[in-house]
């Protein structure tokens, strides 16, 4: 590593002619690859060398002689680190927000200098991360109002736990998970801007609250490694939640969640509601997201219901007006409700979802809509009535389904994800879709009190086309249920002559005489003679069987008795049958 800096570093200083652009150019090179290096003040104590090689024959600008302070920090030039800083800020530099948090700076935080500086330049509308920290130490219930919030999150995630003490010189409580223990306090931010110079993201992170509000505030936030019983987003009459970017990163959540807010980009993931209502709360509301973004995402997180008294209203998400919304990997383990308008991009896949599903009110984009319906396959698709206090399920049972609104609202919504299946040319998915709109069909028709002979009739088709064809989705299963039809009408024939076959029957009977009577062949040769004639006998039906079946009036009927009516009757079960047949396969072949 030494050899390494000396040739990258020193000895193209010792050439003739070096210009202060070439030692800048040098220097700024070292400072892009400095976290590659394991350690960092051996690769700052060349930097101190190229910097005062530079300011010696060039004017420097404020971010150099910030990055000269930084390297003279981290090799423990306090003094000289301090006159950098008090030279870049004279010099124009406007990175106060950056310089608070940078831990290349630690070494010099208690120092009278930097002090003074700090508080000379700091703005008094801006409240940081430590001082969040220190007010939630010593109060219960801790208000930001009307302030500028400059959380620097590239900064603020370098900081290791002990850091973070040092910094906020307290020594925190903290859970089990390693985070800040303030699980019985309030942390209210309100008309804030989470804001610094570099347009980042603003972080709260590392700590365990009872409670989060963010009201009416704008800005770039991010919740990161956070746990909260409440965390609610707050808008006023105006929409001033306009918070532009928002990043919701491994955050659990152990009562409810109630998120309003509008801006360009939102992501939630890797996070956990686990939802529990307090019995004072009479709407009973887990979790209600109402996001305008343009773009959306909720990736590999999970919502669960935890009630431990009454019964929770179904988690609601409300997409308004959004351009791009993608739910993947995520785990919705209670009723939920989807609705919303997307307009570009519709990405649903490889979740969970719970017994009840409601996407009556999500309006599917024209084209790029991808949501398989195979996460849905132990889900029903219902749509709940808000008419009252408490959210109805409606859709899962016949008697709802007499609704005819109900029952129109619900196909229109089938309608259109076979539409869009199809589209996509996801057999699968089209395939399943319909046999619930068949099915919705039939329920609605078994729900009628007085049904007329062509309802009826319609019902009965309906539920033959279920139980042969999956309602002419599956070809394969038409054949694997003829194949047992025709087995049985065989096994039937065997116990009846037919001209197809006079002797067998009387054959077996006398070779199995011969079996069961003591003689000088033994058991073996006779019982294989005997099976031998079975299987002949046994083929002979099954030959009459398949003909019947497959054949309609194929002349003179090879039988007698009760089995001649029976072979009537196969031949028009077999036709009808084998016509609905080639009508799930043309429908398969031609979708």
């Amino acid at each position: 590593m030494r050899l390494i800096l000396l040739v990258l570093l020193v000895i193209p200083l010792a050439g003739v002619g070096q210009t202060y652009s070439d030692y800048i150019r040098r220097a700024n090179n070292a400072v892009d690859t400095l976290a590659s290096f394991r350690d960092k003040a051996e690769v700052c104590a060349v930097l101190v060398g190229i910097y005062d090689s530079a300011f010696a024959i060039g004017k420097p600008n404020g971010d150099e002689l910030y990055n000269a302070a930084c390297a003279n920090s981290v090799v423990g030039n306090k003094e000289k680190a301090i006159q950098f800083l008090r030279r870049a800020f004279a010099g124009g530099y406007k990175g106060f927000d950056w310089m608070y948090y940078d831990l290349d700076l630690n070494s010099l935080r208690k120092e009278p200098g930097y002090l003074a500086l700090e508080k000379q330049y700091r703005p008094d509308s801006v409240i940081y991360f430590f001082d969040i920290l220190r007010q939630l130490n010593e109060k219960e219930d801790v208000e930001v109002c009307n302030r500028r919030l400059s959380l620097l999150e590239p900064l603020i995630y370098r900081y290791s736990m002990a850091d973070i003490m040092e910094r906020a010189g307290i020594n925190f409580k903290l859970t089990s998970d390693s985070l800040i223990d303030f699980s019985g306090k309030r942390l209210t931010i309100c008309n804030a801007t989470f804001e610094d110079q570099y347009n980042r993201y603003n972080t709260l992170e590392r700590m365990a609250l009872a409670d989060l509000i963010i009201d009416n505030c704008k800005g770039s936030l991010m919740l990161a490694n956070l746990k909260a019983n409440a965390l609610r987003f707050y808008e006023g009459p105006r929409k001033g939640n306009h918070l532009e970017k928002v990043m919701i990163d491994n955050v659990t959540v152990t009562g409810w969640a109630r998120l309003d807010s509008h801006g360009r980009e939102f992501i939630c993931q890797n996070s956990t509601f686990n939802v529990n209502i307090p019995d004072f709360d009479p709407y009973r509301w887990g979790v209600v997201m109402n996001l305008q973004y343009s773009e959306c995402q909720i990736l590999n997180s999970t919502f669960n219901s935890v009630q431990e008294k009454g019964t929770l209203a179904p988690f609601e998400f409300f997409f308004i007006d959004m351009k791009k919304l993608k739910i993947e990997k995520s785990k919705f383990n209670y009723d939920t409700r989807l609705n919303g308008a997307i307009g570009e991009v519709l990405t649903v896949r490889k979740n969970t979802f719970g017994k009840h599903l409601d996407i009556v009110g999500l309006e599917l984009p024209d084209f790029n809509a991808y949501l398989p319906f195979s996460q849905a396959k132990n889900t029903k698709l219902v749509w709940f009535d808000y008419t009252g206090n408490v959210p109805k399920i409606r859709g899962d049972s016949i008697a709802d389904l007499s609704d005819e609104v109900l029952y129109d609202d619900l196909t229109g919504l089938y309608k259109r994800l076979y539409d869009n299946y199809r589209s996509r040319a996801d057999i699968t998915s089209a395939n399943s879709i319909y046999v619930l709109m068949k099915d919705l069909e039939i329920a609605h028709l078994k729900s009628i009190e007085h049904r007329t002979t062509e309802e009826t009739t319609r019902l009965r088709i309906n539920q033959l086309m279920g139980f042969y064809t999956d309602h002419a989705t599956s070809p394969g299963k038409a054949l694997i249920i003829s194949f047992y039809i025709i087995l049985v009408f065989g096994v039937f024939y065997c116990f009846f002559p037919s001209d197809w076959d006079k002797t067998s029957k009387s054959k077996v009977i006398a070779d199995f005489k011969i079996f069961i009577e003591k003689n000088e062949h033994g058991y073996v040769k006779p019982f294989f003679k005997m099976m031998r004639g079975l299987m002949m006998s046994l083929l002979n039906a099954m030959a009459l069987s398949l003909n019947a079946f497959i054949t309609l009036g194929f002349g003179n009927i090879p039988t007698t008795g009760v089995a001649r009516y029976v072979c009537v009757l196969q031949g028009a079960l077999g036709w009808f049958l084998l016509s609905l047949f080639t009508v799930a396969l043309l429908n398969q072949v031609l979708l």
